[in-house]
């Protein structure tokens, strides 16, 4: 699973997301119903529905990456 979480820091990095990413790389292990979404998105600077959306895109993106590396 490194090399996924690996490949994703280095995308969102490239993206100019890699602050993101570093805030939301937690959501990928933690529980769905422990996520602080309006904590991530004041960290963030942005909604609470757009850190929600940020994570939906995160996971799916690490799904695919994940299915990649399998």
């Amino acid at each position: 699973m490194k090399p996924v979480l690996n490949r994703l820091r280095n995308d969102y990095a490239k993206g100019g997301k890699g602050a993101a990413f570093h805030v939301l790389e937690t959501c990928l292990i933690g529980s769905r119903d422990t996520q602080p979404y309006a904590a991530l998105g004041a960290q963030l600077g942005m909604s609470e529905g757009a850190a929600r959306v940020a994570v939906c895109r995160l996971r799916e993106r690490y799904r695919e990456c994940l299915k990649a590396e399998i």
